[in-house]
Order: structure tokens, then sequence, then C-alpha cells
């Protein structure tokens, strides 16, 4: 409906903006909660709310909100006809106020000003893609370090408003602690703030949620400070109920302190209050991954559907399992070849269903589009293959020679040991390395470049994955949609 049709259909009084009438408007939401507004209304987004302050105008025009209708029979306060442009009063002034709203304007603008010893909130949850285009404009020139979610931009601005000593308090969610978006905002809490407080809660208190933390900072650093930390949850990923972290808590479990300033010492300064000294001794002497191996994300299609199919929908004469390079497989005359697009859990040998077109005539679109082909001089060669994202845990699978990677089925390239790399990063010691730099649901590519690599009993290591590969391969093979399924186990 048109913003005219709508007017009459409610029948509305106009404010302002009439000329605009003709506007589509394609979608509703109603709210009296602006932290709702935030996260749910776009573009082309009707608002119907009772909140008549200048502070509901102001918001819809951050989120480029077209149209608001004050309902309930309310009227709009004098500061929200201000911000329409349409001042009730007489008498303006210079800068197009009258004088009387300008003392209520200098009068709001002293108490934005104020500092505060305590400042607690809830924040709203908006990732970037979520914002309006003059919100996003706003956040990425005010607040570079937090720009990502406005959980985060109120962090910033929330420590903004308390004094020297003074403290602030939210419950958010945990991406900031971890995620390399977040590196600048934690090396600025921990050079400049100081942490006294965390409740790390996990998913759960919210249902199946991303996770909870809830935390108290001090606007001042304080060197060595011992914070106090609670971890109530025991598994990543996994979703308690509150009666189960309550009872946790009152219990004593998941009690940790830990000096902020020793963060740093990992890279990316991620909170890992949990971590020992060793651990973090850990990264700083040992070589990393990144310095031995090659960690890759691959290629993204731009149009799946198009390029990738199940190897069984497809004429097994056109695809390519054995090819070394493209030059081969272009020789070969065949079409496709075995694509890794990750997969669900699976350790030691990767299960391979997906193939993708990859004649000369879909390369060449491929290169020009999606993400144009990344790292494709590593196409065809063995790696150790994981998957990206997972509810589950990081399970690392050896692929063959022959294939292309998807930038969900991350790979590791190595010209030596491959195998002991295979062993280690199946490791219980892997796993617990990854977590201290990520406990969201990502394993990136950049965390597993920051893992610490140690060479130990070499020939034995490499003898066990062997055998777990052999028997994880034969695993596969048991199944009707392997390549090299022949009989069941079983018959």
């Amino acid at each position: 409906m048109t913003i005219r049709e709508i007017a009459e259909t409610l029948d509305a009084t106009w404010l302002c903006c009439e000329e605009e009438g003709d506007r589509v408007l394609r979608t509703a939401f109603a709210s009296d909660m602006m932290s709702d507004v935030l996260a749910c209304v776009t573009e082309d987004t009707l608002l119907l709310t009772g909140l008549v302050n200048g502070q509901c105008v102001r918001t819809c025009e951050m989120l480029d909100v077209p149209c608001v209708v004050f309902v309930r029979s309310k009227e709009p306060l004098a500061d929200a006809l201000d911000a329409l442009g349409e001042n009730p009063f007489g008498g303006e002034t210079a800068l197009g106020i009258d004088a009387e709203n300008l003392q209520r304007l200098a009068a709001q603008a002293k108490i934005m000003a104020r500092k505060y010893d305590v400042v607690v909130t809830n924040p709203p949850y908006m990732g970037s893609s979520g914002m309006g285009a003059r919100l996003a404009e706003f956040v990425k020139k005010q607040y570079p370090d937090s720009k990502s979610d406005m959980s985060t931009v109120f962090m910033q601005k929330c420590m903004d408003y308390c004094t020297e000593s003074g403290y602030m308090s939210m419950i958010n969610i945990p991406v900031w602690m971890f995620l390399s978006s977040y590196e600048k905002l934690r090396k600025d809490i921990i050079e400049k703030k100081t942490i006294v407080s965390m409740a790390h809660f996990g998913r759960g208190i919210f249902g199946s949620d991303f996770g909870t933390t809830s935390f108290v900072i001090s606007n001042k650093h304080v060197s060595k400070y011992l914070g106090s930390y609670r971890r109530l949850f025991e598994k990543q990923g996994a979703v308690d109920s509150v009666e189960q972290k309550e009872e946790w808590y009152l219990e004593g479990k998941g009690r940790f302190v830990a000096r902020q300033d020793s963060f740093e010492k990992i890279p990316g300064a991620p909170v890992a209050y949990w971590v020992s000294e060793n651990v973090r001794k850990c990264f700083e002497a040992s070589e990393k991954i990144g310095t031995y191996a090659s960690p890759r994300q691959g290629l993204a299609t731009g149009n799946n559907e198009v390029f990738l199919k199940l190897w069984f929908e497809v004429n097994a004469n056109d695809i390519n399992i054995n090819a070394c390079n493209y030059e081969m497989f272009e020789k070969s005359k065949k079409k496709y070849i075995p694509y890794n697009k990750g997969g669900a859990f699976r350790k030691w040998f990767a299960f391979l269903d997906c193939v993708i077109r990859f004649d000369k005539e879909s390369y060449e679109i491929l290169s020009t589009t999606g993400n144009h082909l990344p790292s494709r001089e590593l196409y065809f060669h063995e790696a150790i293959s994981w998957s990206k994202v997972t509810s589950g845990s990081l399970s690392m699978r050896y692929v063959p020679t022959g294939s292309a990677f998807d930038v969900a089925g991350c790979s590791i390239f190595s010209k030596e040991n491959l195998d002991y790399l295979l062993g280690f990063t199946n490791s219980n010691v892997m796993l617990y390395l990854m977590n201290t730099l990520s406990q969201t649901l990502n394993y990136e590519v950049g965390n597993v470049k920051q893992m610490p690599l140690i060479f130990q009993n070499l020939s034995y290591v490499e003898q066990i994955t062997r055998k777990n590969k052999d028997i994880s391969h034969c695993d596969i093979e048991s199944f009707e949609t392997s390549w090299d399924f022949r009989k069941h186990p079983m018959i």
C-alpha cells in the first residue's frame, strides 16, 4: 500500500511530508520499545507506535523508516514535532527553533553530556546487515572498533557515559570476547579498562540462543587486577536449561580468577580467562601451523544450483576423480571433479558426495563470479579439511588428490608431514586450543593458522593416523552413496 492509502484507511492526520504519499510500503511493525525497533524495522516499513517523543523520530531517521503512525489517539510531543521539522510554536530562532524549545534541547544536551558512576543496560542486538544505510554509516564512522553489532557499539557508548572511575555493566552476546572483528575493542578494554567480574553463561539463558555473557567493567585500568569469572556451561555449543545453570552457579562450579593483562599473550587477545599459564606459553613459544603449512578458505560459486551436483546426479563418465592439476583435467575432456563442501562431523577421511562443473567454460565463469576462485593454485592437491561452521566438535579429515574445496570446506596444505598434521589437528589438545581462540560455532582459517605446533613422536603419530584413515575410509565405502561402494558389509 502507499502511505496515502494507509493514511486514508486509518483516517490519520498528516504531520509532515505529504509529498511522499505515493511511496509504497511493503511491511509494518508495531512496538513501543526502541530496542525492538532497532532490531526488527527495515527500509520500506511502516512503524506503528505509542512512543510520541523525539527519540522515536530520530531512531526512525537513523533506520531510514519512511513512515511513522502514532497510535492510541496520542499526540506527538513538542520535541517529536521539532524532529519532524514541523515546529508548532512561533518565534523561531536563527536555527529554526523557538527559544522555549531551544532551552529544552540545551537541557537535553546537558543530560546527554553527563557522566555517571554506574551505567547498566540490556543493549539492542542487531548486526551490521540489519542496519539502515544512515545508521550503518554513522556507526562505522563513530564506532569503528565495535561497528559489527549494535550491542558492542553500546559497550563503547556506555563506557563513554562513565566517570573516570565509574562502572559499566550489561548482558551481551559473547562475540566481542573472541571474534577477530572485535580485536581492537578487546585490546582497548584490556589496556585501558578493568574487567571486574563476568558470568559466562553459554547457550540456553534465552532458549536456543547465540550464547550470553554478563559482566562488570571499570572505566579505570588496574594493573594485575584479578578478575572473577564464572563459566556456566560444560560443552561448547550445548543448550543448557536456566535451572541447570543456576544449580552450577550455586554449587560454585566454573569459578576462575584471571589477570586480563595475560589475555594478550594469546593471538587476537581473546577473553580466555580459563586457560592456564602453560597454555599461554604454548602460544608464545611454539611454531604456528600457519608458518609450517597453508590453511586456506576455498571457493564460493555464487550459484550452487548451476555448478554443484551430487555425484550420482550426473553421468559417471563426465567425472574425473584422478586429476592432479587443471591441465590434466582439461585434457581428459570431462566436465566434473569431486568437490569438498565441508559437511557433517567426520574425522580422518573425507566423505565427498558433491561434484563441481569445472570444464573450461565453467572455470572461466567461476573466475569472474562468486569469490573468483581463490587459492586456485592449490586445487587438486591432497589436503586436511574441516567444516568452517558446526554445532558439534572440530573434525579434521584427509582429502585425497583430485578435488576442489568450498568456502565452508576449509583446508590445510603441506608438502610434508601431512599425516602428522592430521593426527595433531584431530587431537583433544588442538580442540582445546581452538576453543581458546573462539567460543563461537565458527572454526576460522585465521584461528587454525595461529595454532601452536610441536613435532614429537613423529613416526608413531603418523602410524596411528594412517590406521585411523583406513578405518574411516572403509566405513565410508559401506555407504551406498560412496564412490567406492561395492557391497554392504553385513551381506
